[in-house]
Parts: C-alpha cells; sequence; structure tokens
C-alpha cells in the first residue's frame, strides 16, 4: 500500500465518520453533553477529510486528471470557508432570534444568499479578469463553464 492508498483510506474513514455523527448529532437534543461531545467528533472528522482531500487533489492533477483535482480543492475550500456552517446556523440557530413569523424568509436567505454571494462573486471576477472581446465572442455555454 502506497501512501497515497492510506490518505484515501483516511479521506474515506473520516468522511464515514464525518456523515455519521452528523445524523447523529442532528437525532440528539440540542445542547446536551450528547450533541455536543459528537458535535466535536463530527468537527474532527470533517477536519480528517478537509486535510486529506488536498494530497488527493494533487495526486488527482498530477495523475492527468485536472477536472477531478480541481473539484476536490473546490471542496476543500467550501468545506473551509464554512459554508455549511453558514447555512446551518441561519437554518437552525437564527430562528430562535427572529419570530416565527419569518421563519420561511430566513430559510430562504440560508440557502440563497450563498448561492448570490457566489454569483456575484463570479460577475466581478469576470469583469476585473476577463477582457471585453473574449467576453463577448465566447458562446453562452461556454461562458457558464469557464
Amino acid at each position: 500500500m502506497t501512501l497515497l492508498d492510506s490518505v484515501r483510506y483516511a479521506h474515506i474513514l473520516g468522511g464515514t465518520i464525518a456523515l455519521a455523527t452528523f445524523w447523529t448529532a442532528a437525532t440528539l437534543r440540542k445542547g446536551s453533553s450528547a450533541h455536543i461531545g459528537v458535535g466535536r467528533s463530527y468537527l474532527i472528522a470533517m477536519c480528517a477529510v478537509m486535510v486529506s482531500a488536498i494530497p488527493l487533489s494533487i495526486a488527482a492533477f498530477r495523475a492527468g486528471t485536472p477536472v477531478l483535482g480541481t473539484f476536490l480543492l473546490y471542496l476543500v475550500v467550501i468545506i473551509g470557508g464554512g459554508v455549511a456552517t453558514h447555512i446551518a446556523f441561519l437554518s437552525l440557530g437564527l430562528a430562535r432570534f427572529v419570530p416565527a413569523s419569518h421563519a420561511q424568509t430566513i430559510q430562504y436567505i440560508a440557502w440563497f444568499g450563498p448561492l448570490t454571494a457566489a454569483v456575484a462573486a463570479r460577475m466581478w471576477l469576470k469583469r476585473k479578469y476577463q477582457t471585453g472581446e473574449a467576453m463577448n465572442t465566447a458562446p453562452a455555454v461556454g461562458r457558464l463553464a469557464a
């Protein structure tokens, strides 16, 4: 077994533990000692997944599969950036601080807020770094995939 195989198996194990602890924590009463303990296990497992994805993405680039490498790095950025935490807080935690009549609005903000920010960032970066001619001559589908 190579070092890369070991990293791959650690990644799979961490992901399995993260998935199991996520749903276990979801079934426990929020704030209980069991919920907190399982939540800590989830955090450690997700850190293992994130850290192990970096060498896997580098290996994918070296193996000539840049799409896989880019996808893995993208997932690392999302996990590292805390988008999942952001959505969870807005969906679950913030609801305790706002009136029940605003619950649907909070749900929409939780899911569409990060999406809106990503689209706005993409538009801003495209305007900043792409020339006018290249922007106007590329087909619409190609521009979305770029």
